[in-house]
């Protein structure tokens, strides 16, 4: 009896689960379900009167969407960059975005602390 070898071995890909990103030296994880998007950061206008930790709001697609700079909110030295990146959560059809430094990746596991989202929106975003 000849085994048949010419028959593809099925691979398995592993479930995306988490955002990950940097901040300073320290890394956080933000759950995939609350993820919109990840886009390069545009031009943020300044809120008056607003906390430190917020930074603005800027446009995406035609909604506006306030944003939280992490670093401050965390109290993490951080250098300006170049370039920064916009992390959009949607919680509840509404939005808010995180400015960090570096590219966020995408994980199966999580790494650092991981962000309750739903916490976070209800605690820092504008109302």
């Amino acid at each position: 009896m000849v085994e048949n070898t010419d028959t593809p071995k099925k691979s398995v890909t592993p479930e995306l689960m988490s955002c990950l990103f940097s901040v300073g030296s320290q890394e956080f994880s933000i759950d995939l379900d609350y993820l919109k998007e990840i886009t390069e950061l545009s031009e943020i206008v300044p809120l008056p009167l607003s906390p430190s930790y917020i930074e603005g709001v800027t446009h995406l697609r035609g909604a506006a969407v306030p944003v939280v700079k992490f670093a401050t909110l965390k109290g993490i030295p951080e250098e300006m960059a170049t370039e920064r990146w916009l992390i959009v959560l949607e919680v509840n059809r509404e939005l808010l975005g995180i400015t960090v430094n570096e590219m966020p990746d995408l994980g199966i596991n999580y790494r650092g602390e991981l962000i309750n989202v739903p916490e976070f929106f209800e605690t820092y975003r504008i109302r």
